[in-house]
């Protein structure tokens, strides 16, 4: 989260890490969801991430990893790709250099696996999701573009169907109440000493920073949420290591 116009790292992305989710918006309220490119902008269902990595695959398929037995198709990671470096570019940072570009497929492929093994995991625990909640969201969803007659319109104009956004977002629904249930988000505390020297840290490297006051809330936030991702991603090892995970 930014807390100025500009921050030092604005046109220069960190090594993304192996399950960063989209610099931490993968988490409880917002969980994996697919961009759509309409008329060249970029809008979201809900969040910021979905592709669908668990699709029926023809023997002669490619694949970029098998995670217990199921496939990742490379027109998954090939959607996902484009999604996540038009957010990057959209950013400031240049998706074009060799490194930025090894790092971002690279933040693909875990993220594509981890969606997988969450839900796998979930599914083997019994959870379901019902068509009532999956209806809920498509509504919300719709209501971000203007309602119900204006997200069809945009579905058919991106070839798009009802019933696959449906079911990503009964995968999304699914993952993030596997996830209440596995990682304890309720005992996530950020002391008022953590924000003032990370707010000192920001202030040392930005002359023009905003006043401690305005922007102390958000850096609580991002803290909160960087120590939530922490959590996910060692449930997700977790995963990873009682699971058949080979990436191609």
């Amino acid at each position: 989260m930014d807390y100025s116009e500009e921050t030092p790292s604005q046109h220069e992305p960190t090594r993304p890490e192996p399950r960063s989710f989209g610099n931490a918006r993968w988490l409880i309220v917002g969980v994996v969801v697919a961009l759509l490119v309409v008329l060249g902008g970029m809008y979201a269902y809900r969040s910021d991430l979905f592709a669908r990595a668990n699709q029926e695959l023809p023997e002669d398929a490619v694949s970029v990893a098998i995670v217990n037995g199921e496939h990742i198709s490379k027109d998954a990671y090939s959607t996902r790709l484009s999604q996540l470096s038009s957010q990057y570019q959209a950013q400031g940072i240049d998706v074009s250099s060799a490194e930025n570009s090894a790092l971002i497929e690279e933040q693909v492929v875990n993220n594509l696996i981890d969606e997988v093994l969450l839900q796998q995991a979930a599914k083997t625990d019994g959870f379901s999701v019902g068509n009532e909640d999956v209806e809920n969201e498509f509504n919300s969803v719709a209501e971000q573009f203007g309602g119900i007659d204006a997200f069809q319109k945009t579905l058919s104009e991106q070839s798009i169907s009802e019933d696959t956004v449906r079911n990503d977002l009964r995968n999304q629904i699914l993952m993030q109440q596997y996830l209440e249930t596995q990682v304890d988000f309720n005992a996530i505390t950020v002391t008022d000493e953590a924000v003032q020297e990370t707010y000192d840290a920001f202030a040392a490297q930005s002359p023009e920073a905003p006043e401690f006051e305005t922007v102390k809330d958000a850096i609580r936030e991002q803290l909160v949420q960087q120590a939530l991702q922490e959590k996910i991603n060692a449930f997700l090892d977790q995963l990873r290591a009682q699971s058949d995970v080979v990436v191609l």
